[in-house]
């Protein structure tokens, strides 16, 4: 009955994305450049952006291996929404559109914009195989028969399927159910789950008296989830496009305290799940990867399980299918450069064919990346390959002299600091965003003062 429940739950949620996409006639559709969106389905979208498997998978791991110190990936992560709703109106306003490619072209030149491209396209084949680790693992314990190279696959199909066909709109349709249905099962799960082991003292009082105390993660790692995701996030296309994708900045601005209330407390309930296997599986689930499926599945009746699967399965693919359409936009943007005429039908096709071309490339790493600490391994990933961008999108939007070169010098510079702070393990002693961070903005701000000032940037009629 779970691989029952569990795919016709996933089936229902699939087929309300695709429906959603049935209309779908133009590539501004597609990419959400029609900017259509009212707050509700913004939000909901940037939830899913920022949920994704690391909130799910990556959360319950690290409650499980060190308590309710896990909740701070989201509960700190998620201060750049307010950071966001303080710039939206600029940001809206001097965006030209749904893409920060379009936007650094316009601003800065071609040059410019293709390096945010090339460094963005090697962020997300790392990105995906990440998140899709997540899924494999809620697979895993739905079809535990099958191996990992196969059900990584199967993840990987379900994931593309309905994203590449009704884009935006169906993401926007997926992103309102699993975000709703996710908080809805958690915390029915976590009301019988403390049922069966004596409530939520006694769930406490079984784990190691650590396991209660929120400040068991390094206070410089809680602070750089904050500081950290302010930078990261100004450059995740896949965040920034719904947010632009909204009807004007009302929208917009509520759709972000709507993304900021669906995200922010996620952890929480996560990381419990993660305590809970905990106590029910001791050491036995080695690294805890698989601590949030093991707990669902062992306290939970069959059906409800695999509606539950189903769920967490398809918010990670809401996630997943953020990067797809914003990898999807950049290779649309270098087809119209490349060619200008190109029909607006022509350019839907190769919106989705790029979509599905891309999914299929990151098959490949995805069996490489290790298991043993995914959250970390994700949020260094942002901060050493996003944060490198910041300068030139943040300052370029509230700073009109930043100059082309400034943008250029500030880029390189902080790449240059990243790959060094990885490569001689200092990532394992100090967060990469806090020196990225101050390496990226003070060449940005020294090269701005150096240069001539800028012409004015272009502003959106």
């Amino acid at each position: 009955m779970l691989i029952i429940s569990w795919a016709i739950a996933l089936i229902a949620i699939m087929i309300a994305g695709m429906w959603a996409g049935r209309a779908l006639e133009s590539s501004r559709q597609f990419t959400g450049a029609d900017r259509s969106y009212g707050a509700i389905g913004v939000g909901c979208m940037l939830a899913a952006v920022q949920i994704g498997g690391m909130s799910m998978i990556g959360a319950a791991q690290n409650g499980y291996n060190m308590g309710i110190a896990g909740a701070w990936y989201s509960v700190s992560g998620c201060c750049y929404f307010f950071v966001m709703i303080a710039c939206v109106k600029a940001l809206y306003k001097k965006m030209p559109g749904v893409s920060l490619t379009q936007y650094l072209g316009m601003r800065y030149g071609k040059i410019n914009a293709r390096i945010y491209v090339i460094i963005y396209l090697v962020y997300a084949v790392l990105y995906v195989p990440i998140q899709l680790q997540t899924c494999v693992g809620v697979l895993q314990i739905v079809v535990p028969q099958l191996s990992y190279n196969v059900v990584a696959l199967i993840a990987l199909f379900l994931c593309v399927m309905y994203t590449g066909y009704a884009g935006m709109k169906g993401a926007n349709t997926v992103g309102k159910i699993v975000c709703l249905g996710t908080y809805a099962v958690l915390i029915v799960f976590i009301f019988v789950a403390t049922g069966q082991l004596g409530g939520i003292s006694g769930v406490l009082d079984a784990l190691p008296a650590s396991y209660s105390d929120p400040f068991q993660m390094k206070t410089t790692d809680i602070l750089a989830y904050a500081f950290g995701n302010v930078f990261t996030y100004f450059g995740f296309q896949s965040f920034m496009q719904p947010m632009l994708a909204a009807k004007d900045v009302k929208n917009a601005r509520r759709g972000l305290w709507i993304g900021w209330a669906l995200s922010a407390p996620i952890c929480i309930f996560t990381a419990f799940v993660g305590m809970i296997a905990r106590v029910g599986a001791g050491d036995s689930l080695g690294d805890g990867t698989t601590a949030y499926a093991w707990a669902i599945q062992a306290y939970s009746s069959t059906i409800f399980a695999g509606i539950t699967l189903a769920l967490t399965f398809m918010i990670i693919a809401a996630t997943l299918a953020g990067m797809f359409m914003g990898v999807s936009l950049f290779v649309h943007y270098l087809w119209v450069d490349l060619k200008p005429n190109t029909s607006d039908k022509t350019l839907l096709k190769v919106d989705r064919y790029s979509t599905y071309i891309y999914a299929l490339i990151t098959i490949v790493p995805s069996l490489m990346i290790p298991t043993d600490n995914i959250t970390a391994l994700f949020v260094n990933l942002g901060f050493c390959v996003l944060v490198p961008i910041s300068f030139s999108l943040i300052g370029g939007v509230f700073w009109d002299r930043v100059t082309k070169q400034a943008a250029m010098a500030s880029h390189l510079a902080g790449i240059g600091c990243a790959i060094i702070w990885v490569a001689t393990g200092l990532v394992d002693v100090l967060s990469p965003t806090y020196p990225v961070a101050v390496v990226t903005w003070g060449v940005g701000i020294i090269a701005t003062l150096m240069s001539k000032p800028a012409a004015a940037p272009v502003q959106k009629e």
